[in-house]
Parts: C-alpha cells; sequence; structure tokens
C-alpha cells in the first residue's frame, strides 16, 4: 500500500533523492488517513532518522534511486528508529522534517505500510515500539509509480 500526496504525485518527474533529501519518517499505529494530504491518524510512536539524531534540518534521510527503479537508503547510511509512545507500528510518512500534521496539500507526503519482510515500504522485524527504543532500520524500499 502507498499513498501519495497531491504534490508528490505532482513530482514524480524530480528526482526521489533532491524532493526527499534530508527526511524523516514518522511512524505511526493503527492505519493511515485516506490520502496523504491528510493529517496523520493513530498515535505518533516515533521517528526515524540518521543515527537516531533528532528530527531536524541535517539529520535527515537520504535516498539512492536502484537501476531496478527501486528508492532505497544511500549506501552506508544508519537509520535508526527512536520509540516515543507505546504500541504497533501499523504505518509510517515520509516528509520534509518541518511537515506540519495537519491537512496540507501542498506538502510532499508518502504514506506507506509497515512490513514484517522486503516489500515495498517500511521493514520492521518487530512491530512493537516503546517509549526509548532505539533500533536500526535495515532497509526501505520505495517502487516509483510507473
Amino acid at each position: 500500500m502507498l499513498r501519495l500526496s497531491t504534490q508528490a504525485k505532482l513530482i514524480q518527474l524530480t528526482p526521489f533523492p533532491t524532493t526527499y533529501g534530508d527526511a524523516v519518517i514518522r511512524v505511526y499505529s493503527g492505519d493511515p488517513p485516506v490520502t496523504a494530504d491528510q493529517a496523520p491518524t493513530g498515535t505518533y510512536l516515533g521517528y526515524i532518522t540518521r543515527d537516531g539524531l533528532s528530527p531536524t534540518a541535517g539529520h535527515g534521510l537520504h535516498f539512492i534511486v536502484r537501476p531496478d527503479a527501486i528508492v532505497t537508503r544511500t549506501d552506508g547510511e544508519v537509520w535508526t528508529l527512536i520509540g516515543l509512545a507505546t504500541g504497533i507500528a501499523g504505518w509510517g510518512r515520509l516528509a520534509a522534517f518541518n511537515d506540519p500534521p495537519i491537512f496540507q496539500p501542498g506538502a510532499a507526503r508518502i504514506d506507506f505500510e509497515v512490513r514484517p519482510d522486503d516489500g515495498i515500504g517500511l521493514y520492521l522485524s518487530n512491530p512493537n515500539i516503546h517509549v526509548g527504543l532505539s533500533a536500526d532500520v535495515p532497509f526501505f524500499n520505495y517502487s516509483i509509480p510507473g
């Protein structure tokens, strides 16, 4: 399941690494909103940044586009999930570090499911999040819509 915001659909011709460079993934419980333009649903459980640093400018995630049109993290970059609340991860949102958690049709956002395998979406071998958790995220895959 992938849900793109209106702006994300409009910028498909812009290289993904430029659009989402220095971004953050926020992880939530439950099901995502109907569209990525909408405010998040569920409990905000934590965030993913480089090395678990605070979700501010300069600590964000970086991406590469593989030859098979799969977007993944930059080689050598360590992504860390930091738990802020207790719950079961259901979905995540990739957006700019300063993306407001409100209805915002102008924001480039991608919502995706949390997966226990290496399919499209965010891989978490254990979706149970708790306060103080610090866990490496081994990979993230996104397939550019055709």
